[in-house]
């Protein structure tokens, strides 16, 4: 029985894609881009589990600390890609996303009739 494609694995694909050409300074700023969340949350999520088990307090500023780090990396990121990224990454999402929906439904439609 075939399963419907994920999300997860239309971003994967629409990063490898997002990167591929463009000079280094843009995969840079895509990285920077796309890790962001995951340095500030990240962090902050493991800075309190640190900070509750130890009930030491510096754990909480430095889960602040990578908060901070994730805005700066956010806003670098930002200058490095380019209004030309953007215009490109938005583009390539639209189209993107209407075949991964069109898959999904064919895959539903598939599975519904086994």
């Amino acid at each position: 029985m075939p399963r419907k494609p994920s999300y997860a694995c239309f971003f994967v694909r629409f990063a490898k894609k997002a990167c591929s050409g463009g000079s280094f300074w843009y995969k840079l700023g895509i990285w920077l881009f796309g890790l962001n969340w995951f340095v500030g949350y990240g962090g902050i999520a493991v800075c309190t589990a640190l900070a509750s088990a130890t009930s030491h307090k510096g754990w909480l500023v430095a889960g602040g600390v990578c908060y901070a780090v994730s805005w700066g990396m956010l806003g670098l990121g930002t200058l490095l890609m380019g209004v030309e990224a953007k215009r490109r990454i938005v583009g390539e999402y639209k189209s993107q996303i209407k075949a991964f929906k069109r898959l999904r439904k064919m895959s539903a439609r598939s599975a519904a009739t086994s």
